[in-house]
């Protein structure tokens, strides 16, 4: 990983191959001037939720195209690069776009990006060590409901030098709260960004598991309509019922907290109730993990 000096142009570059650069990004001019304060920035609920509620504004907007956008979904980043274009222009931030192959690493593509992804956010903030003295990283569970996750709120700091600082922003909030905290914000209504599967080209699904818990949330407070970026693709509460929600249990909880009573409340209610009654991935691993440990030690 690479940069240029102080106010020169930044061409990241994270790996070669051949002894030649992989991957590089565009070109970048940075104000030399100060030490300044980037936040990575995706859009989604996370990370507006730091850049509208952590106080001091960051100076830049971080996008880095590669990481939760392949490379070759050219469209898609496209997409929200004009969104952090215009969020930044709306919030008198700067917006940066990197460009890397980063999880194309051979060692990468062995590994769970989910669990490792945290030193790729830090990797950020080395690379612009020249031009910032802080990066900020949007939390993605609270402190009260925390899983093992590549950016944790006990381990993200770790990876500051003297040259830059990591910081961990937001684990005092679950998910739901953030959505509370920044659904009538008018910046949010018109960018929020939370898809992830990519189902569709551009945009939010209205239908993947994520879009869906986000969108009952935005229910539950009557915010959903002013949002205009998601329209659920079929009633919330057939969209509750889907497969593939396991692992939003939590959130769903939270949907039930908000008002039990409601369609939606009562459609996540459900929803946790199917689920309870399934063996979770985790609980299986368990008793596999269990029975192997009993069966090697029957054997000695």
């Amino acid at each position: 990983m690479a940069a240029s000096p102080l106010g020169g142009e930044v061409k990241p570059t994270l790996y070669v191959e051949n002894g030649l650069p992989a991957v590089t990004s565009g070109t970048v001019d940075l104000d030399a001037r100060g030490r300044r304060t980037a936040l990575l920035f995706t859009g989604g609920v996370d990370s507006f939720h730091a850049l509208l509620t952590r106080g001091a504004r960051p100076d830049l907007l971080v996008f880095v195209h590669g990481y939760d956008v392949a490379l070759d979904d050219r469209r898609r980043a496209e997409s929200v690069t004009a969104l952090v274009d215009e969020v930044a222009g709306e919030t008198g931030t700067r917006a940066l776009v990197l460009r890397t192959n980063l999880r194309e690493h051979a060692l990468l593509r062995a590994t769970d990006w989910e669990q490792v992804h945290g030193g790729g956010l830090a990797a950020v903030g080395h690379l612009l060590s020249a031009s910032i003295a802080r990066l900020v990283v949007a939390s993605s569970f609270s402190r009260r409901y925390h899983v093992p996750w590549g950016s944790h709120f006990r381990i993200d700091h770790l990876w500051s030098s003297r040259a830059v600082r990591i910081e961990h922003f937001g684990e005092h909030a679950n998910r739901t709260q953030k959505i509370v905290a920044i659904a009538h914000e008018p910046l949010v209504q018109r960018h929020l960004r939370v898809c992830w599967e990519n189902r569709t080209p551009t945009g939010n699904c209205g239908a993947c598991p994520k879009c869906t818990v986000t969108m009952a949330a935005l229910a539950q407070i009557g915010m959903l309509e002013a949002v205009q970026t998601l329209r659920p693709a079929r009633p919330l509460a057939e969209l509750l019922a889907q497969d593939g929600l396991e692992r939003f249990r939590q959130p769903l909880r939270e949907l039930v907290a908000l008002d039990p009573g409601s369609a939606v409340g009562r459609a996540a209610a459900e929803r946790l109730r199917v689920m309870a009654r399934r063996p979770s991935a985790n609980r299986v691993r368990r008793l596999v993990d269990d029975v192997a440990v009993r069966w090697h030690a029957h054997r000695r």
